[in-house]
């Protein structure tokens, strides 16, 4: 990535933070029924995959940006808090889509499975395809920020 596009990535990041805000400004004066409450709590978890999606580009590019020598101690420590970051994002997920399931369940005529005939809700874009990868790649290997330095 260039330094003329990161201006551009900064400036989506903030327009997304100010959304987010706004979005929990609305949810603090919603009146929720179970759909909504599902709605938005899948909503939330989508953006909590990508958020760690975020975290792994900036991981990746980290080593790069910071390919100096003087700047090693803060590239160790900086990947070192990426990946208890990313840890968190999706320790978090895991933890919530059991109770996104109940909702969905609860969201159905009279508690029932969802109707097979009805097609199933869209789950899979490719920031959670991408985040599942990463989930599964992150959690099979220990994390070594040594592997990231270019000395």
């Amino acid at each position: 990535m260039s330094a003329q596009q990161s201006p551009d990535v900064a400036a989506e990041l903030h327009r997304a933070h100010r959304s987010l805000q706004d979005a929990h400004d609305r949810l603090r004066v919603a009146d929720l029924d179970v759909e909504a409450l599902h709605a938005a709590l899948a909503d939330t978890l989508r953006v909590t995959t990508t958020l760690s999606a975020i975290t792994d580009e900036l991981a990746d590019q980290a080593p790069a940006v910071l390919d100096e020598p003087a700047r090693h101690e803060v590239l160790g420590d900086l990947l070192a808090d990426l990946k208890a970051l990313r840890g968190c994002l999706t320790t978090g997920v895991a933890l919530v889509e059991p109770a996104l399931d109940d909702l969905a369940r609860l969201s159905t005529p009279d508690g029932d499975e969802p109707d097979p005939a009805q097609p199933p809700p869209e789950t899979g874009d490719s920031a959670e395809d991408d985040f599942a990868r990463r989930w599964r790649e992150w959690a099979s290997f220990p994390f070594d920020a040594d592997r990231h330095r270019h000395d």
